[in-house]
């Protein structure tokens, strides 16, 4: 506004008579539409910025909603904590070394005690590597998941442990079948051996 009046000082001064004023007018028509045109831009620019300000705004509460969301799924519902099927998996686990140490304690010869060994070995890696996804599972910033993924993983551990409990059970059986057979075999020969007069 300021360059207006001075311009018009400015003209007052070159023109001597109205003659000189009349043709400036039309110059000083357009510098008053200009003026008009800027406070138009600069309302828009305003507008423009005040937008996208709001849009930045706007994705950055987005923004932090899914960081709130993605850090959330690190956290374990305390429901899923105390979900039936969990403590159901550290039970078959127990059950399991127990039916272990009940096999080991048998005596069996050299050659059964080397493969019973290795196949108990081998279980309890598996049961270890077990219990081991089963904590990753249920500890809190261990893993990115929903409570349903972190149920379908509990219940495919579950399951997991179902059948290896199942396994030792038969295998237990089988250890025992084998050393009542062979207790019975002994008695039987030393029965045998009596009635002989042996």
């Amino acid at each position: 506004m300021k360059k207006v009046i001075f311009i018009l000082f400015l003209l007052q001064t070159n023109c001597s008579n109205a003659q000189d004023m009349s043709k400036f007018k039309p110059i000083l028509k357009q510098i008053a539409l200009l003026r008009t045109y800027i406070a138009y831009l600069e309302k828009g620019y305003d507008i423009a910025r005040k937008g996208l300000n709001t849009i930045s705004d706007i994705k950055n509460g987005h923004q932090k909603l899914d960081i709130e969301f993605f850090n959330s799924l690190k956290n374990v519902n305390p429901k899923i904590k105390n979900y039936a099927k969990v403590a159901a998996i550290i039970g078959y686990q127990v059950s399991i070394t127990k039916i272990c140490k009940q096999i080991k304690k048998q005596n069996f010869n050299k050659d059964e005690t080397g493969y019973i060994n290795s196949v108990i070995i081998h279980l309890l890696d598996d049961c270890e590597t077990v219990v081991e996804m089963l904590a990753i599972v249920i500890t809190d910033r261990k893993l990115q998941m929903s409570d349903d993924e972190r149920i379908k993983n509990i219940d495919r551990i579950y399951e997991e442990v179902k059948e290896q409990y199942s396994f030792i059970r038969n295998f237990s059986n089988e250890a025992s079948t084998l050393m009542l057979q062979r207790a019975k075999e002994k008695n039987n020969i030393q029965v045998s051996q009596k009635l002989r007069g042996l």
